[in-house]
């Protein structure tokens, strides 16, 4: 069976996000299936899909390893508390 693909304008984390550097606002999250977003642009960040935007991410860098997406990104603001 085919592994999913979609294209998201939209980074929703499910709370799933790590961060990589506790100096840093690097961050990762794995999704299941494979995603593309747009690199090096500003990204909305949710929670969930209906949650209010909590910030704003660009991507730098993904991974589609199997049947999953490995996502890297900077936080570049927030609008609420983690």
């Amino acid at each position: 069976m085919a592994t999913p693909f979609s294209m998201g304008w939209v980074l929703i984390t499910e709370g799933k996000e790590k961060r990589l550097d506790p100096d840093d606002n690097l961050f990762e999250v794995t999704f299941d299936g494979y995603q593309l977003f747009p690199m090096h642009e500003h990204l909305e960040v949710r929670r969930h899909l209906k949650s209010d935007q909590i910030g704003t991410a660009n991507i730098e860098q993904l991974t589609l390893k199997d049947g999953r997406t490995i996502c890297h990104y900077r936080l570049v603001s927030l609008y609420s508390v983690n």
